[in-house]
């Protein structure tokens, strides 16, 4: 459960009963705030793909997974963010969740992008981090 990891889940922008007040433009965006107010280590994007690609996997069979990100200045010069709109379900797709992670990364909060029909993966990604990365 979520408890287990001590997380946190942040609840859908559309979800609440007063909106005028609590306008962040996307769910990606209000979790990183979220994430930079409460200190966090981690912010998890949960997302309709299984990584983060070089461009619209759906659009581009070409398009090449990229499954881990030291530095989101390595990321823009690859990633072809002409292409990152949203899905019929979101508001902006990869966009939001990149400059999500750039708000969270700044505050030195990992981000990690994983798929919402398999959660479990959290698990997975901490364990890469806990055995690959030296911080994390």
């Amino acid at each position: 459960t979520w408890a287990e990891y001590m997380g946190v889940p942040v609840i859908n922008e559309n979800d609440s009963l007063a909106t005028e007040e609590l306008r962040f433009g996307d769910n990606d965006t209000l979790a990183a705030h979220c994430a930079v107010l409460l200190s966090a280590n981690w912010l998890f994007l949960l997302t309709d793909v299984d990584c983060l690609y070089t461009s619209n996997p759906r659009n581009d069979p070409s398009a090449r997974p990229i499954p881990y990100v030291e530095r989101l200045d390595d990321l823009y010069k690859i990633l072809d963010t002409s292409d990152t709109m949203g899905t019929q379900w979101g508001t902006g797709g990869m966009r939001t969740k990149i400059t999500a992670a750039k708000l969270a990364t700044a505050a030195g909060i990992h981000t990690g992008l994983v798929n919402g029909t398999n959660p479990e993966r959290v698990a997975d990604l901490l364990e890469f981090a806990h055995t690959h990365l030296v911080d994390a």
